[in-house]
C-alpha cells in the first residue's frame, strides 16, 4: 500500500501549577506505525535527552503517554514526542516546562504495571505503588477516579520513616466489588511529622484493562467459504492495541502457519493479507492480538476455498415463448448444480434488458426435480419480458441463465357488424365485422337455432379481419330464429365472442287462392 502520511502526534501541555510527577498526555497515530519515543532535556534546544517509559499505546484521542518524576529537577525542559512509521515518515512534538525549585516530602511515587490487568490470566495481576519520602511523615496513600472520586484507600493515616515503601492494589472498591476498567489515579498525601504544617501531594496516573482485544473478521467467517481471492478483511480494536498477527495454513488438521500480515495499531474494517490464486481446498486462520496490558486474544478457525461457479439451466418455456393466464399455470422447468449452495432464485424483470427484477420464488435447497414453478401469470401487463433463473454459493460464485418471453393477457376483439341483431336474413350474405388480436389463432362463425346449444360451425379463418369480410354465409340453416356467435382466440389461449339473434327466412309466401260465388245470376 502507498503511505505518504507521516504519524499524526499531540502532546498536551500539564496542567499549571505543576507537579512534581506530571503525567504527559497526548497520543500517537498511524495507520502503519513503527515505534514512538517521548524524552525530556534540559534548556529550550536540549543536547542531550533522557527517555522516559512509555506507558500508551496508537491511537486517536488523548491517553496517558508516561508519568514524569522531576524530583531534583528545576528550571527549563523540553519534552519531545516523535514517532516513525513503517514508510519511514516521522514526526516529532515539542514542548517546553519550566519546573520550580522544591523541597518535597515524596521524592518518588510510581504505580506498576501500568496498564495493570487482575483478571486471573496470571499476567499484571496486582498493581504494586511505590514511594520514597524524604522525612519520617504521616501518609495517606488512596486510589480515586480521574474526577478525585475516592475508590479505595491502601494504606490510612500512618507514621511512616523515611526511604522506600509500597502497597498492592488488587482493583478492587472498598466494597469488595471489582472497579470498572479505566483511568485511576493513586494519590500520596504525607505530612512532616516534625512540622505538621508543611505538606504535599502527589498523584500518579494508571490504567485498569482487563479485556483483551477484539477480533471480527468478515471474509472469511470460520466454517465459512470464500473465493480464492481478494483480502481477509474485518477489524481488530482495542485502545491499547501493542500486537496482532494474521497467519494461514493450508491443512486445517495439522497447519504450517504462514503469517501474513502483522502490526500494532488498531485495524477497523481493514484487510489483513491477501487469499489471491489459493487452490480450492480447506484452509485454517489464526489471529492473534495482544494489548498493553498483556490481555490476549486468539482465534483459529477453518475455512473453505471454492473456485467453482454454480450451474444453471432454464428448458422450459423456450425462449421466445407466448404466455398468458388463460392458459393456466405455466410450468417453468430447469436445474441448478452446486455441491455447496447458498439460494437460488427465479425472478422477472420487464423487456429484453431489465434493470428491475421481481422474485418469483427462491430457495436454499437444490431442487428436488426439473419443476421449478408453476406461475399463473395473472395480473402481468402485456409485453416482453425476461424470466432469470439465478444461483449463488456460500463463497459468492454465482450464474445465471434467462429466457425472454411475451405475456399476453387481453382478449382478441369479437363484434359481428353485419347481420345486425334481430335483422332477417332472407339469403346469402357477406357476415362483416371484427376478429383481431396481435397473437391471432383463429376465428369461428357458428349458428344454431334460439334456445339451444346445437351450434353449426360454418366458418373458419386464421387471418384477422377488421371492420371486414369474415365470411360469406351461403349454407342458410332453415328457416326460424336463429343465434350467430363469432368466437375469436389467440395463442395465449385468451378469447372472445359475439352473438347476433336473426331470423332466417328463404321461403317466399304460399301463392293466394282465390274463391268467388255468383249470386243473383248477377253478380
Amino acid at each position: 500500500s502507498v503511505d505518504n502520511t507521516p504519524p499524526d502526534l499531540l502532546l498536551v501541555p500539564p496542567s499549571a501549577p505543576l507537579a512534581q510527577i506530571i503525567d504527559l498526555t497526548g497520543h500517537v497515530y498511524d495507520v502503519h506505525p513503527a515505534s514512538y519515543r517521548i524524552e525530556v532535556g534540559p534548556g529550550l534546544d536540549p543536547q542531550t535527552w533522557k527517555p522516559l517509559p512509555a506507558t500508551g499505546g496508537y491511537g486517536l484521542g488523548e491517553y496517558l503517554l508516561t508519568t514524569w518524576n522531576t524530583f531534583g529537577l528545576t528550571g527549563e525542559y523540553t519534552i519531545r514526542l516523535s514517532a516513525i512509521d513503517k514508510a519511514g515518515l516521522s514526526s516529532e512534538a515539542r514542548l517546553t516546562v519550566v519546573l520550580p525549585e522544591r523541597d518535597p516530602l515524596i521524592r518518588d511515587l510510581s504505580a506498576a504495571p501500568n496498564p495493570a490487568s487482575p483478571n486471573a490470566d496470571g499476567r499484571r495481576e496486582e498493581l504494586q505503588i511505590l514511594y520514597d519520602l524524604a522525612l519520617e511523615e504521616r501518609i495517606t496513600l488512596s486510589i480515586e477516579s480521574v474526577d478525585g472520586a475516592p475508590v479505595d484507600t491502601l494504606i490510612p493515616e500512618q507514621a511512616t520513616p523515611p526511604g522506600l515503601g509500597a502497597a498492592t492494589w488488587d482493583g478492587r472498591l472498598a466494597t469488595g466489588e471489582l472497579a470498572p476498567d479505566g483511568d485511576y489515579r493513586a494519590l500520596l498525601f504525607a505530612r512532616s511529622v516534625a512540622d505538621p504544617d508543611r505538606t504535599q501531594s502527589e498523584r500518579v496516573s494508571f490504567v485498569l484493562d482487563r479485556v483483551s482485544p477484539a477480533v471480527a473478521l468478515t471474509r472469511p467467517e470460520a466454517d465459512g467459504f470464500v473465493r480464492g481471492s481478494g483480502q481477509v478483511e474485518g477489524s481488530i480494536t482495542d485502545p491499547r492495541l501493542v500486537l496482532y498477527r494474521v497467519s494461514l495454513a493450508d491443512d486445517p488438521q495439522a497447519p504450517q502457519w504462514e503469517e501474513i500480515a502483522a502490526g500494532s495499531s488498531e485495524q477497523v474494517e481493514a484487510q489483513f493479507g491477501s487469499l489471491e490464486d489459493l487452490e480450492e481446498g480447506d484452509y485454517a486462520l489464526r489471529v492473534e492480538a495482544e494489548d498493553a496490558a498483556e490481555n490476549r486474544t486468539e482465534i483459529e478457525f477453518a475455512f473453505t476455498v471454492d473456485n467453482t461457479s454454480p450451474q444453471v439451466a432454464l428448458t422450459a418455456p423456450a425462449s421466445g415463448a407466448l404466455i398468458g393466464a388463460a392458459l393456466g399455470p405455466v410450468s417453468i422447468e430447469g436445474s441448478v448444480v452446486e455441491e455447496n449452495l447458498e439460494s437460488w432464485f427465479l425472478e422477472l424483470g420487464s423487456g429484453a434488458t431489465p434493470t428491475d427484477w421481481t422474485l418469483l420464488t427462491q430457495a436454499t435447497e437444490l431442487p428436488t426435480s426439473s419443476s421449478l414453478l408453476a406461475w399463473l401469470p395473472t395480473g402481468i401487463p402485456d409485453g416482453l419480458y425476461t424470466l432469470r433463473l439465478r444461483a449463488i454459493d456460500p463463497a459468492g460464485n454465482s450464474a445465471e441463465t434467462s429466457v425472454v418471453l411475451t405475456v399476453d393477457n387481453t382478449s382478441p376483439i369479437a363484434q359481428i357488424d353485419l347481420p345486425a341483431a334481430s335483422s332477417w336474413v332472407k339469403g346469402p350474405l357477406a357476415v362483416l365485422g371484427t376478429a383481431t388480436d396481435a397473437n391471432l389463432l383463429e376465428y369461428r362463425l357458428a349458428v344454431a337455432p334460439v334456445g339451444t346449444d346445437r351450434f353449426s360451425e360454418f366458418a373458419l379463418g386464421v387471418v384477422a379481419v377488421a371492420s371486414g369480410t369474415l365470411v360469406e354465409w351461403s349454407a342458410l340453416p332453415p328457416d326460424g330464429a336463429h343465434l350467430l356467435r363469432l368466437t375469436v382466440r389467440d395463442r395465449a389461449g385468451n378469447e372472445a365472442i359475439d352473438e347476433q339473434p336473426v331470423t332466417v327466412d328463404t321461403a317466399p309466401p304460399a301463392a293466394p287462392q282465390l274463391t268467388g260465388a255468383i249470386e243473383n245470376r248477377r253478380d
